[in-house]
C-alpha cells in the first residue's frame, strides 16, 4: 500500500470552517437534563463541566467561558430555522443578556490569554493525508482505515520546556473544532444539535450557586429555559 501522509498544524481551506456539523442528538429533547416544549418543538440542553469539556474539546477553555450543548427537534412535517446568534443566556442577579460567542472570537480571546511560560504545552493540531487504497493503520485514531482518499484528524501534540510561546497556529486550529462542534445554522426538519459558548466570567463560571436561564424564539415563540448545572 502506498501511502502520503501530511501532518499539519494546519493546512485547510475555508470549506472547513463553513461547514459546521455539530454533535449527534439524543433520541428525544427529555433525555436532556434541561429541556421544554413549545408549539410541538422540542428543545434539550446540558451545560458541560470540566470534565466533560476536556473530553469533548481539544480546544482549552478558560475558566471564563460555560458550554451549553443544545438540542432541537422540529415539529414532524415541518422546518425549523435555527440561528445560533439569537440564543440569549441571562445570569440571575446581573442586568446582563449574552448572545452565544463566535468561535473566531472565542479562539482569538483564548490565544491571548495563553501563558507563555508553561512546564507543558498542549497544542491542538489537524492532520490532513492521502492514502491511495487497502488497508493502513491511523496512528492518530489507533484504528484501521480500509478505504483511500483524503482523510482528516485531530489531535495534541506535548511540548515540554520552561518557555514555551502560543503556537501561532493555534487559534485557527481552536477556531475550526468550536465551529465544526458548534449549534449548525440553517433550517431542519430533523432533530439537530451542537454546542453554544457564553462568556459567563471567572467568577460566574466558579459560583456553583449561579443561575443561569437560556432565551430564545421558537417558530414566533419566546421560550426560556433554567438551566441546571
Amino acid at each position: 500500500m502506498k501511502s502520503i501522509s501530511i501532518s499539519f498544524a494546519l493546512i485547510l481551506t475555508a470549506t472547513f470552517l463553513i461547514a459546521a456539523q455539530g454533535t449527534v442528538p439524543l433520541k428525544q429533547a427529555a433525555e436532556y437534563r434541561n429541556h421544554v416544549e413549545a408549539n410541538g418543538i422540542g428543545l434539550g440542553a446540558q451545560v458541560l463541566n470540566d470534565a466533560q469539556v476536556k473530553q469533548r474539546f481539544i480546544t482549552e477553555f478558560d475558566r471564563n467561558y460555560l458550554v451549553v450543548e443544545v438540542a432541537l427537534y422540529p415539529e414532524e412535517g415541518k422546518n425549523l430555522e435555527i440561528q445560533p446568534s439569537e440564543f440569549v443566556l441571562h445570569i440571575a442577579g446581573e442586568d446582563l443578556t449574552l448572545r452565544s460567542e463566535n468561535p473566531r472570537i472565542i479562539a482569538a480571546s483564548l490565544q491571548n490569554v495563553q501563558k507563555s511560560t508553561r512546564d507543558i504545552t498542549f497544542i491542538p493540531q489537524v492532520g490532513v493525508g492521502y492514502e491511495t487504497g487497502g488497508r493502513g493503520y491511523d496512528p492518530t485514531t489507533g484504528r484501521t482505515r480500509s478505504t483511500g482518499g483524503v482523510y482528516t484528524s485531530t489531535g495534541v501534540a506535548v511540548v515540554m520546556g520552561d518557555s514555551q510561546p502560543p503556537h501561532p497556529k493555534n487559534e485557527e486550529v481552536m477556531e475550526i473544532e468550536l465551529s465544526e462542534k458548534g449549534l449548525p445554522e440553517g433550517t431542519y426538519a430533523k432533530p439537530v444539535s451542537g454546542y453554544l459558548y457564553f462568556r459567563v466570567g471567572e467568577d460566574n463560571f466558579k459560583d456553583s450557586n449561579a443561575e443561569f436561564e437560556l432565551t430564545f424564539e421558537l417558530d414566533g415563540t419566546e421560550t426560556a429555559l433554567a438551566l441546571e448545572r
